[in-house]
């Protein structure tokens, strides 16, 4: 049995068969005959891709120009510029595909390398880059006298209905000079490195991670479907102009299944579709906030709740990747009673996946019902979810005999009336600077509202798995987890959300390694202040950005403090008293982190609420509450009693 790639035929078959007739006089066969002999794999042109990546789509257009204008170079055409070899490859090279026209700026992959080196992917290698790839010198100054056709993706002014200015997207049509089209290409050529290796690794971390999740994580996947139409069959004149739509929110969940069969594989996950079906139109991040709280109560009442969630989607910013999503996210442990969040972005254009797919069968099931003369009422989003509930939960009936896996589907009607509190509070913070660079997020800390650690990449390994980042195997490529200190828009709503969950528990004394033990990532701690210090202080303030460990090599902080090996340390970032006031402190979010020694740690797990005013800088202010500050002098006084 032979497999083939589809082949789309872009002229009717009519005109297909003369052209064969013209090809081929001596085959005598009717174009009915002919067309019957057409093979399986050959089909009509009647679809297009739609929902491409722009990055990929205008660089290939880029490519197929360079092709066409070496293809069409005169063989009496010679260059002009000085030629080591006698004669110019660069001006009639062609490039197949994407792949070969990418890689011939960057070094060779090692030969068991699965990736390039990261410097060669960020265009930060000596060796390689813009300037490796084959250029003809006239063909660079645009002095070979030809023009080259081509297509790039511009912004172009239009008016609207109104007369109102507005900017769209389209496919602009070029003919220039060499020199023009290789300068347009060569920035866009490099970027295209880098997109491309962000794509595929955040694709191939979102395999590993639905493929590896812990029993104690739930993971999903969540992006919103297209509004759907509600058309009835026989529709008058006047219906086409004015429609109802439906918004559809598609998640999908991974979850080890408690009721498997230890004999069949298939059973080892539990996979739910969750369809948050609307009448309000908006998507925003409000509408997502509100349909993970349902999600959250929705595993609550099936008696399952995770220490970890971990999340993936696109990087719409209205939706997901903003400062809006940004600060939920980092609630998100403060709302589920300590359930992490790591929430992951697929590549800037990319993210297809499962939702789509999910979201596609029931719009299709919809219609099915809609062609009906005398179908089921399906006027709003109440009528839909009705009908899919009692139709679609269950796998349809099928004639398949083989082992399928467990699958649930679960729809809600969401009001509209239920999402419009969230968009009337300020419950958000200020931009987070290079936030399109992120492409995964992290939440761990209940109590510290407003924490979030972040990193360019997201990464699946056996280590980070186990929250054991500091050992991670791709920390080349990802980089090491950097706190973010989010700056609230309503610092009474940040203080009430910490005050909540807060038992009041912060802990003192002198054994400064069995405080240290109990510190994770976002914990605030205390510690002995250098005597003698510039600030006068007593002790230092620290938010927690790595737990306690062991020293594996010597080495010097930025704040020039050694440390050998076998060393006890905790890291952080330093919170610097502001003012006269003795409480009032801001956190020092763009200074290096600091290391510490275990054994001078002398308080922790006590909170420090934001005040209602910022500094100049716009930072905000945070307060040291006064039993804290009286629960470390007192360790401290005693140390140095004990000392004298």
């Amino acid at each position: 049995m032979h497999s083939h790639s589809e082949c789309m035929v872009d002229v009717l078959q009519t005109q297909f068969f003369i052209r064969f007739q013209k090809a081929h006089p001596e085959v005598i066969a009717g174009e009915r005959s002919f067309c019957s002999l057409k093979p399986f794999f050959i089909k009509a042109m009647k679809g297009r891709n739609t929902c491409c990546c722009i990055y990929h789509v205008e660089l290939n257009e880029l490519r197929i120009a360079l092709n066409k204008y070496h293809a069409t170079r005169p063989k009496e055409h010679s260059c002009q510029h000085r030629m080591e070899s006698g004669s110019c490859d660069a001006s009639s090279i062609e490039f197949e595909g994407l792949t070969s026209f990418w890689e011939s700026v960057v070094c060779p992959k090692g030969e068991f390398d699965e990736w390039h080196d990261i410097k060669c992917l960020y265009g930060e290698c000596g060796r390689c880059g813009i300037q490796k790839f084959p250029l003809c010198k006239d063909e660079e100054e645009g002095t070979d006298g030809r023009q080259v056709e081509w297509r790039r993706f511009a912004y172009e002014e239009t008016l609207s209905k109104k007369g109102k200015v507005l900017k769209k997207l389209n496919l602009v049509y070029k003919k220039t000079t060499a020199d023009v089209f290789f300068d347009y290409l060569k920035p866009k050529l490099q970027a295209f490195v880098t997109h491309n290796f962000v794509a595929r690794w955040e694709d191939a971390q979102f395999k590993k991670s639905i493929r590896t999740f812990p029993k104690d994580t739930v993971v999903s996947v969540v992006d919103f479907a297209e509004n759907y139409k509600l058309e009835i069959q026989n529709e008058v004149q006047s219906m086409h102009w004015h429609s109802y739509q439906v918004n559809i929110l598609v998640h999908i969940t991974f979850r080890h299944n408690p009721d498997l069969d230890p004999y069949n594989e298939d059973t080892f996950i539990l996979t739910e579709y969750h369809f948050y079906i609307s009448d309000d139109k908006h998507h925003d991040s409000e509408f997502v906030q509100h349909c993970f709280g349902l999600h959250w109560d929705h595993m609550k009442r099936n008696g399952f709740e995770p220490k970890q969630h971990w999340v993936w989607s696109d990087g719409c910013a209205s939706q997901f990747k903003s400062k809006k999503p940004f600060f939920f996210i980092s609630r998100y442990p403060n709302m589920t009673n300590g359930c992490s969040m790591l929430w992951s972005f697929f590549g800037s254009g990319h993210g297809k996946g499962p939702h789509d797919g999910a979201g596609a069968v029931v719009k299709c099931f919809i219609r099915r019902e809609q062609l009906k003369p005398y179908g089921v009422k399906l006027q709003n989003a109440r009528d839909v979810v009705s009908y899919l509930t009692a139709n679609l939960s269950e796998r349809p009936e099928t004639s398949y005999m083989g082992h399928r896996k467990p699958l649930r589907r679960y729809f809600h009607h969401v009001l509209e009336s239920d999402v419009q509190p969230l968009r009337d509070n300020t419950h958000s913070c200020d931009f987070v600077p290079g936030t399109r660079k992120l492409h995964s997020i992290m939440a761990t800390n209940k109590i510290q509202v407003g924490l979030l650690m972040v990193k360019e990449l997201a990464c699946f390994c056996a280590h980070c798995i186990d929250n054991d980042y500091a050992n991670c195997v791709n920390l080349k490529w990802t980089g090491e987890w950097t706190p973010t200190i989010l700056q609230p828009a309503d610092p009474q709503f940040m203080r009430e959300s910490m005050l909540r969950v807060w038992d009041g528990s912060g802990a003192y004394g002198a054994e400064g390694e069995l405080l240290a033990a109990t510190l994770d990532v976002g914990d605030i701690f205390a510690v002995n202040a250098a005597a003698g210090n510039d600030e006068g202080e007593d002790f230092w303030i620290i938010l927690c950005t790595k737990a306690l460990h062991t020293v594996k090599a010597p080495f010097t902080d930025k704040w020039g403090t050694s440390f050998n090996e076998g060393d006890e340390v905790v890291a952080g970032k330093y919170y610097q008293k502001w003012g006269t006031a003795e409480s009032s402190y801001v956190f020092l979010r763009h200074s290096h982190i600091v290391y510490m020694h275990a054994c001078f740690v002398r308080a922790v797990k006590f909170i420090m609420p934001p005040k209602d005013h910022r500094v100049q800088g716009n930072d905000v202010v945070y307060e040291l509450p006064a039993d804290a500050r009286a629960g470390i002098m007192s360790v401290i006084t005693t140390l140095e009693a004990d000392e004298e």
